[in-house]
């Protein structure tokens, strides 16, 4: 199509509405010289509106090629988040500077979702109304989430050089097969000061603050609310309104997953404040995987949500920081943050299946024993008949880059986030080849990845490592005597400045940009690019004061 003229005619358009409020009551039971015991009331709510119209004239050169020319989307999406914590706290000190802080509580969370989509084909020319066409389809998706909880826990703290931590919490939802059930997960942890021990003594010039942790916790992810249940999808039987089962199908056993982390770590304070040093390993073990397995085609279904498997992951996180300068008018401060990730399914209870993607020679998600979850495969086989692993869309690793200068009156800052390895199955260079718009197009190397096409996916699979500057900003605060000179004592102070977000990217991929999704954010198969909206660039002039 004529992008000028699509450019033109063509209708998008976007209107967001969003309003968050809270409340917060807290009341003091109890107070005197060596406890104080409060109850603490919290309540908001976050409501989200948002409209979409979509129009697209029946005079464009891609819908002339449709049976149906020109199309018209009314969306509306209107969501509510609701919740209310009531807590309690007592704390409790000791003459020998012991304090014990002992809390409990109870959370209520509600999630209300409801989607509406009227889509128009054929629409009458010049018309943009939805119900001005020679077909109308109406789609609504509705959810509803109820989540319920408690928890108790005690901290205690020994003199300032040990810290111990002891909790459990139960969860009950919705989604969950048996909504009646509260699932436990208890958690414990434990940092010592070092450097608050006589032996650390010599060692403040180097690090005047050392401290060692070790954490072990356990959390639940819920399912998605439709994995109990089995949808109905509407039919035309006969001329009769009528429905049908969904190919889906609901488990009503259906549980959480449980995780089970362990994490280990130290931070360091080096130079007197002058830098620091951070590590964390963790690993995690991940039982009663939530998954959607195929089912052969005589069970009438084509496939299912179960629990079904095991999954370890682990990973290491590094953080270096450094203050170079610091002088009157001159500060400097930097970090850099590393961070690795692995996962590996060990344990199935069903045959190996695949996930995700348009089909298997366009490239899809293994999920194996012995495999990385994100794992890609796609049309190669190995003789024995097994995949060849193309690719992982987790990355190799990830390390960001934050500094910030304070230079008189000025504040500047701008962070950078390299993405090394992780592999994009990039079907928009697909597209492109069967358009014949690709870049490479004449040298005859997309006629030579079409020819593969169905035995070999590994042309569209790319590398997906980048460097972005994610954001940068520089504002400008007005002294207190310039204030005073432009407003008398009516402002307190005045700040302005420019921020801009997502300002560059360095990158080998071929695509728009390797971090866009056909699928979104999913846990799972969010590498697949068809040429969607690159993330945006954005600008936003700030400006704030106060009285």
């Amino acid at each position: 199509s004529n992008p000028v003229h699509t450019r033109d005619v063509f209708v998008n358009r976007e209107t967001v509405f969003r309003t968050v409020g809270s409340t917060r009551i807290r009341l003091n039971l109890l107070r005197s010289a060596t406890q104080n015991l409060d109850f603490v009331l919290q309540s908001g709510f976050d409501y989200y509106s948002q409209f979409n119209m979509v129009f697209s004239p029946p005079e464009l050169q891609f819908e002339r090629n449709s049976d149906q020319p020109g199309h018209s989307l009314d969306g509306e999406t209107r969501n509510l988040n609701t919740n209310l914590y009531l807590n309690v706290t007592h704390l409790f000190g000791m003459e020998n500077k012991v304090f014990f802080r002992t809390s409990a509580g109870l959370q209520f969370e509600n999630q209300e979702l409801n989607n509406t989509l009227a889509e128009a084909r054929a629409v009458t020319v010049t018309q943009t109304h939805v119900d001005q066409a020679g077909a109308v389809n109406v789609f609504q998706d509705e959810r509803k989430q109820f989540d319920r909880g408690f928890y108790v826990q005690e901290e205690v703290d020994v003199q300032g050089k040990l810290f111990l931590t002891a909790g459990v919490r139960g969860d009950a939802s919705s989604s969950h097969g048996d909504t009646d059930k509260f699932f436990l997960y208890p958690k414990a942890s434990a940092s010592l000061r070092l450097s608050q021990f006589d032996f650390w003594e010599g060692m403040e010039s180097f690090s005047n603050e050392f401290k060692i942790r070790l954490a072990y916790g356990e959390t639940g992810n819920s399912p998605p609310p439709e994995a109990k249940y089995i949808s109905l999808d509407p039919r035309n039987i006969d001329g009769n309104s009528g429905v049908v089962f969904n190919t889906r199908r609901g488990n009503p056993n259906i549980k959480p997953e449980r995780t089970k982390e362990i994490e280990t770590g130290f931070d360091a304070t080096l130079f007197q404040g002058k830098g620091l040093f951070e590590f964390t390993y963790y690993r995690q073990n991940i039982s009663d995987l939530i998954l959607t397995p195929d089912l052969p085609p005589s069970s009438g279904f084509t496939e299912e949500f179960i629990n079904g498997g095991e999954m370890k992951t682990q990973g290491v996180e590094i953080s270096l920081g450094a203050t170079p300068l610091n002088r009157q008018n001159l500060r400097w401060t930097t970090r850099v943050n590393f961070y690795k990730t692995s996962s590996e399914i060990t344990q199935l209870s069903v045959d190996p299946f695949n996930i995700g993607g348009f089909a298997t020679f366009l490239g899809t998600y293994r999920i194996q024993v012995g495999w990385s979850p994100t794992s890609i495969v796609g049309a190669e086989r190995n003789p024995d008949g097994s995949f060849v692993k193309l690719g992982d869309e987790t990355p190799d690793f990830e390390l960001g880059f934050n500094n910030r200068f304070k230079v008189g009156q000025f504040d500047l800052g701008f962070h950078l986030h390299w993405k090394k390895g992780g592999e994009v199955i990039n079907l928009g260079k697909l597209i492109t080849d069967l358009g014949g718009t690709t870049e490479d197009y004449d040298t005859g190397a997309a006629s030579e990845r079409l020819g593969l096409l169905g035995t070999k996916t590994s042309p569209y699979i790319e590398d997906g490592s980048y460097i972005k500057l994610r954001e940068a900003y520089i504002y400008y605060t007005l002294s207190k005597k310039a204030l005073k000179g432009l407003f008398g004592d009516n402002v307190d102070y005045l700040k302005i400045g420019v921020t801009g977000r997502n300002i560059f990217m360095i990158t080998d991929y071929t695509g728009y940009d390797p971090e866009v999704s056909q699928f979104g954010s999913v846990p799972i198969g969010r590498s697949v690019d068809t040429i969607p909206y690159p993330s945006s660039r954005s600008f936003y002039f700030n400006l704030s004061f106060g009285l």
